[in-house]
């Protein structure tokens, strides 16, 4: 009708404009866009076509010209919201987090009732490391909704970021209560899942978070599972897409895993969609792929299109829910076989991935249920490591470290958000037990770092006692890390590459075997360096073992120099070895993918060469 009413009236601006937000609204971007830009040639100067056309042209991917014409039409509209709204959200998905802030600020200033807003911007804020004034932000959200779970589960990330323990136990309580009844259907019931990692041992709880979460990338989508027809191939054809390409921990530790794959066997594309950081590191991720393109600008549904583009027979998603992460990337199927990796510990509650690689600890078969992809066990340790990383040739003195010369030093440079007021309880009596010693940690934040001090001094403990590590490049860290004497690891989420670091650098980890995958990584990796005895079952063992290499520092040295002997021989650091694991679990994938079998559990100890 309204197609009729403007050939009928050709000259009429507001039919021009009526079609095109009808278009619009049914996600008929492309012919919304005509529309509007048919209005703007009749009335140049109409503001909310202007503001409208950015929205279609941010729907079609075309970002820079979709700012252009939402700044001006927040200038024409100043009092108007929406604008500013979608101004903000194409910001944030350029990870230009300033300018979004300031967006963001200019919207919610226009409507403070607005919570969607108000969110976005605490979000933002959190992003930008304003983690007071984003704990503000979702507390005044948590005031007007009191069960939303996004705010909830924000609220406890930014809180765990600067060891804020203030009300702990009541949010995270909540946060659990409130993920049974996460639907899913609107922004808040859903959630962050790393939160859920972060604070829950039962992996249900992490499979509901997940879920929550990701039917927002798949809820409008029309899925073709199809497998394509069988293309005669000498290579599998892998694409690794990730945003953390650069000095990141995911590169430090897949980089010489994709160096070492077996060229006759695979054929290996890198996909970037995070910050180009210009490092060394980057410039190594960017010539161990066959294939290198930096994707960051192209909406999801042009990178599926690259990856149908390139008949890629395998994409491995490395990011899963992290930062950056673009998991409705794979929403669309582009790839016949789509796998969660590394990057992500745990299940994407998705129904576009097909398997995930573990290893038998880190997801045990009482758990497969918890995971909506199927399990690939590989045969050791399912994370890669770099044997060539780089280590400062000269080791920083205790002095230079800021420790003290003499006395045990127990260290955890996991992320402070890993700190648990119940995991800090026992370093806290551990320093008690052990004259002298001290507790290195890693807290950048000041704010962080005064809290820490506080919640010492209220457990009986000098705050002097806490040694806070500045961020190094991670030669110099890898480094420093000679100078302690015991690594102690967080539950329930565990050390991971923080973990690998400590045990190539000699230094003995300690953990607590978790319920989940995020916190049985640790578990796997001393497995795998022949210490199993250094995983115990609960925080009692984990004290009593921690406080008796403390009082037999002849022991942990032991270990360490056990633990630097083991560096060549050992199934975790035998990168080679564990890029072959995957080609034959690949391998297995094809086969079942061109046979027309659906995706089953592989145990990759059982395939044939």
């Amino acid at each position: 009708m309204l197609e009729r009413a403007c050939v009928a009236h050709s000259g009429s601006a507001i039919l021009e404009y009526s079609l095109g937000n009808m278009l619009l609204q049914t996600g008929q971007s492309s012919e919304a866009e005509l529309r509007f830009r048919a209005c703007l040639a009749i009335a140049p100067d109409f503001p909310d076509a202007i503001a409208n056309l950015g929205a279609a042209l941010r729907a079609l991917g075309r970002y820079d010209e979709a700012i252009a014409h939402l700044e001006l039409a927040s200038e024409l509209l100043p009092s108007s919201m929406g604008p500013l709204a979608n101004l903000g959200s194409i910001l944030i998905f350029l990870n230009r987090y300033k300018a979004a802030e300031e967006v963001l600020k200019r919207a919610v200033e226009i409507n403070p009732d607005d919570l969607e807003q108000r969110l976005a911007l605490a979000q933002t804020q959190y992003r930008n490391k304003k983690h007071t004034e984003a704990i503000a932000g979702f507390c005044r959200v948590l005031e007007a909704q009191p069960a939303n779970l996004l705010a909830q589960s924000w609220l406890l990330h930014a809180k765990l970021q600067i060891s804020d323990w203030s009300s702990l136990d009541t949010h995270r309580a909540a946060f659990v209560d409130n993920l049974s009844r996460a639907s899913g259907q609107g922004l808040e019931n859903t959630t962050s899942p790393y939160t859920a990692l972060l604070v829950c041992d039962d992996p249900a709880d992490c499979r509901i978070a997940c879920g929550a979460r990701s039917r927002l990338f798949s809820m409008h989508r029309r899925f073709d599972t199809r497998l394509p027809a069988k293309r005669q191939r000498d290579q599998i054809r892998v694409a690794y897409l990730s945003a953390d390409y650069r000095q990141h921990a995911t590169s430090y530790l897949i980089s010489e895993l994709i160096e070492s794959h077996d060229r006759s066997a695979c054929e290996v594309i890198g996909f970037s969609f995070g910050p180009n950081d210009a490092s060394p590191m980057r410039r190594r991720m960017e010539n161990a792929f066959d294939r290198f393109e930096d994707v960051t600008d192209l909406s999801a549904s042009a990178i599926a299109q690259r990856l149908a583009d390139l008949s890629v027979d395998i994409a491995v998603d490395l990011q899963g829910f992290n930062q950056y992460g673009r998991m409705e990337i794979f929403s669309y199927r582009a790839a016949p076989i789509q796998v969660l990796y590394l990057g992500w510990p745990g299940t994407s509650g998705a129904p576009f991935y097909d398997y995930v690689l573990a290893d038998p600890i880190v997801l045990p078969e009482e758990n497969f249920q918890h995971f909506s992809e199927k399990v690939v066990w590989l045969p050791h340790c399912y994370q890669p490591n770099d044997n060539r990383r780089k280590v400062l040739d000269e080791i920083p003195s205790r002095t230079a470290c800021g420790l003290p010369q003499t006395g045990f030093v127990f260290c955890c440079f996991n992320n402070p958000f890993k700190t648990l007021p119940e995991i800090f309880d026992v370093w806290m009596r551990l320093l008690r037990d052990v004259p002298e010693s001290v507790l290195w940690l890693l807290q950048g934040d000041q704010a962080g770092q005064e809290n820490l001090r506080r919640e010492a001094r209220s457990r009986g403990v000098d705050e002097a006692r806490l040694i806070f590590a500045q961020i190094l490049p991670n030669d110099q860290h890898l480094a420093r890390l000679a100078c302690a004497d015991l690594f102690l690891d967080t539950t329930p989420y565990n050390a991971h590459t923080t973990a690998s670091d400590a045990l190539w650098q000699g230094v003995p980890v300690i953990t607590c075997t978790g319920r989940t995958f995020a916190g049985r990584v640790a578990t796997s990796l001393l497995q795998n360096i022949g210490l199993p005895e250094l995983a115990v079952s609960s925080l009692p063992e984990y004290e009593r073992l921690a406080l008796r290499l403390a009082r037999e520092p002849a022991s942990a040295r032991a270990i360490k120099q056990e633990l630097l002997a083991r560096r060549s021989t050992a199934p975790l650091f035998d990168t080679k070895r564990l890029a072959r694991e995957i080609e034959s679990a690949y391998r297995e994938m094809v086969r079942r993918a061109d046979q027309g079998l659906a995706p089953e559990f592989i145990d990759v100890r059982t395939l044939a060469d």
